[in-house]
Formats: C-alpha cells, sequence, structure tokens
C-alpha cells in the first residue's frame, strides 16, 4: 500500500557548513542536503522496484531540473548542487505496484532557497596582452552596482580599486535544440559575468586581492605571483584536458585532488586546460583555456559562432559534441591575449616558453585562415 502524504514526513536536513563552501577549492560550490521519507517511526524511502522517485523542481519554472528513481530498500538519498540561483522543491513520486498509470505526488519538501541569490563565483584568472597585465572575472545574479578588484601587495592594505565591465548571455545567443530555449532542463539563466583588467603589475611579484562591490559583497581575499619578465627564470606549469561532469566523477577526482595540492603548496605559474572546460573556480593561478570538441563541435550554425570560421559549424561534420552552445558560455567567462583570435588561438610568454593555443575543432590545414594567422 502506497502512503498518503497525510502518513508521511519529509524531512530535510542541512549541513551550513557545506552550504554552498568550496570543495577542494577548485571545484564548483556546492550544498548537501538528505531527504528522508518517514513512516510509523521507520525512516525509508517508499520502493516499489523502481516506481518512485525524486525530483528538483524548479519552482519558478515550474519544471524539473534533475531527478532519480528510488531502489529497493533504499532509506535516503543525497545530492550535491551548485547555486542555481533558483528556489527549489524536493518532490517525492510513486506508481502502484505494477509501475503502470501515472505517478502521484506523495510528499514534498519545504521550498529550499540559496543562502544568497547574488552569491559571488567562479573568480578567474587570466593574462593580458602585456607581461603586467592581468584579467580577473567572477559571476554574479545581478548587473546593478559597478564591479571592482581591490588589490596591493599587502592583505591588510589593498590599496589599488580599478573598475571593471559586465556582460552575460542568453537564451538566444545558443544555436538550436536543447540550448535556446529557457527551461530547467536545456537553458538556465546564466547570471552576469564581471571582469576587470589589472594592469602595470610588477614581474616575479605576489599580489593580494578580492572582487566585488560595496553594495552586494566581497569575496574572500586571495593572492597570486605574476610570472616573469625574464627568460632565465624557472616556471611550473600544470596541464590537462576534460575535467569531468558534475557531480565529479571518481576518474576525474585524483586529478582535481593533485592539481589543487600542488597548486596549495608549490609556486605553480599558471594553468593550461586544453578543451572541455570546468567553469570552477582559478583565483590563484592564471587560468588559460583552449576550445574542446564539447565547446565547439555542431553541424550546423557556423554563421552564428562566436569564432567568426566560415562555412558550416565544425570542420568534422559528423559531431554535434557542443549542445548547440556555440562556445557562448566559454567566450563569456574565459579571456585570453588578443593576439590571435580569441580563445580559439592565441599565444602569450611565460618565463623561457612560449605557449601556442589553437584548434584542431577548427580548419587547420595550410589553406586554412587558423594556419596563415
Amino acid at each position: 500500500m502506497i502512503p498518503s502524504s497525510k502518513d508521511i514526513l519529509t524531512k530535510m536536513y542541512y549541513h551550513p557548513e557545506k552550504y554552498f563552501s568550496q570543495m577542494a577549492n577548485v571545484v564548483s560550490k556546492y550544498f548537501s542536503l538528505i531527504i528522508i521519507v518517514q513512516e510509523r517511526k521507520q525512516m525509508f524511502l517508499i520502493s516499489n522496484h523502481g516506481c518512485n522517485f525524486l525530483s528538483i523542481l524548479f519552482l519558478l519554472a515550474r519544471g524539473y531540473f534533475d531527478y532519480e528513481f528510488v531502489k529497493s530498500k533504499q532509506t535516503s538519498m543525497s545530492w550535491q548542487m551548485i547555486n542555481l540561483r533558483q528556489p527549489l522543491q524536493f518532490r517525492y513520486y510513486s506508481r502502484d505496484l505494477s509501475c503502470s498509470g501515472n505517478y502521484s505526488l506523495i510528499a514534498q519538501s519545504v521550498v529550499i532557497e540559496p543562502l544568497n541569490y547574488n552569491e559571488l563565483i567562479h573568480i578567474h584568472l587570466a593574462y593580458g596582452d602585456r607581461l603586467d597585465q592581468i584579467f580577473v572575472s567572477y559571476l554574479t545574479n545581478s548587473s546593478q552596482y559597478t564591479p571592482q578588484c581591490q588589490y596591493g601587495f599587502d592583505p591588510f592594505k589593498l590599496e589599488f580599486y580599478p573598475n571593471g565591465t559586465t556582460t552575460t548571455y542568453i537564451e538566444s545567443d545558443m544555436y538550436e535544440g536543447k540550448a535556446n530555449i529557457w527551461s530547467p532542463q536545456k537553458f538556465v539563466d546564466s547570471g552576469y559575468v564581471h571582469t576587470v583588467l589589472l594592469e602595470d603589475f610588477r614581474p616575479s611579484t605576489t599580489y593580494f586581492y578580492r572582487v566585488g562591490n560595496n553594495e552586494h559583497d566581497w569575496s574572500s581575499i586571495y593572492s597570486f605571483t605574476n610570472r616573469s619578465t625574464t627568460k632565465n627564470e624557472a616556471v611550473t606549469l600544470i596541464a590537462y584536458g576534460d575535467i569531468g561532469l558534475s557531480p565529479v566523477e571518481s576518474g576525474a577526482k585524483p586529478t582535481i585532488d593533485r592539481v589543487t595540492i600542488r597548486i596549495i603548496s608549490t609556486n605553480i605559474t599558471c594553468l593550461l586546460h586544453i578543451g572541455d572546460i570546468s567553469y570552477a573556480r582559478a583565483p590563484r593561478v592564471p587560468y588559460m583555456v583552449g576550445i574542446g570538441n564539447h565547446e565547439y563541435d555542431n553541424v550546423t550554425g557556423g554563421d552564428k559562432h562566436l569564432s567568426g570560421p566560415p562555412g558550416l559549424g565544425e570542420f568534422r561534420l559528423e559531431c554535434t559534441d557542443s549542445g548547440d552552445e556555440l562556445t557562448a558560455s566559454m567566450v563569456h567567462c574565459f579571456h585570453s591575449p588578443s593576439n590571435g583570435n580569441g580563445l580559439f588561438r592565441y599565444s602569450f610568454d611565460v618565463g623561457p616558453i612560449h605557449i601556442i593555443y589553437y584548434s584542431t575543432e577548427h580548419d587547420f590545414r595550410r589553406s586554412s585562415l587558423q594556419y596563415m594567422n
């Protein structure tokens, strides 16, 4: 017998110390929660051999962001989630023992809201055109006030405070399919990306900084060391591609942990991420990115792509790996020197090393624009 909603008590267990706390100092913020359905003082999730599921509802959109079926004898379920700047609700559905007919709503949680709808997330550093320039960018839910970066040589005396600019992208910036329709499972409001260009930085010098504004809030204070201008100074780089999905995949976690330990314990000059991008935080070292198949590949829509390619939407005509994103989110969230074609091809110096980024998703034959430029 499936109990009615009157027989079920839905409890929400919060972990405030984890609510939007950083995970390994690299991966995006998250919170953890557990829903337990209780009947007659015994805690369990009522299970009819895969006929029941818990879903995550976007209340404003009246649509479901995600769901998970309940396994036999399962007693609890938990999720790790980023701040989607939306009020959410967890709902428990069930069908009869034969798993036929429509699902019935059995119980629902209280409305769950972020502690801070305008939380400051996704801080990134990137090199500019000159050796004394650094881009710092971050994301919030509002464009109401001017973004700033306060920085200096002492964490207790941030004496410089240049202003920045704000941009965003919407569903119409995508191409087609799932990407250009606003809904919980297709396109979710991206928030606003703020960028400040810092200049006149001394070489091989450590700076302290924070971003935000007085009206909304400030980030924590971070530090980083600018690159050297000489060719005889040693540098240390970390390079990888494909960081996995959210929640963190088992294969990606060891890489994330090792990178985190190296960045915290070693003087890493910069990090090179070569395609299939993570949008997590990178406030301690410049995070230089290049595109991969999941940022670019699309059979049609090349005329709308931000790289400005001629003809079709990709070099390999059989692939649709970008999911119609057309690199819009990546171009707004990350920065690079302007000596090429944005994030799609560029180069920069780090000590004695000259690093060149180019795209294997674009035509790079001798007759191509990419090769000639």
